[in-house]
């Protein structure tokens, strides 16, 4: 995820890490993310990739779990996310 990947976190105690944390996950509405996929017959297809902040979302990301954030996503998709 996002978070893991900023060069804050290499200098910041972990103590403010939990903090930055704790703040995404309060005030997180979704996020969406669109790629251009080639299709096989020539020309590139729009995919879209939604995750709200449902509940289990957001405790996920308190927690710094966010190679579970894909696992959510699949079983969001019935409600409030679409992969």
């Amino acid at each position: 995820m996002l978070a893991d990947r900023f060069p804050y976190r290499r200098r910041v105690p972990e103590r403010k890490q939990q903090q930055i944390r704790l703040q995404l996950s309060a005030s997180l509405n979704g996020v969406i993310t669109q790629s251009l996929l080639p299709r096989i017959n020539g020309g590139l297809q729009l995919v879209c990739e939604i995750m709200a902040a449902t509940p289990a979302v957001r405790a996920l990301i308190r927690e710094g779990k966010y190679h579970n954030l894909d696992n959510e996503i699949q079983l969001g998709s019935r409600s409030a996310c679409r992969p």
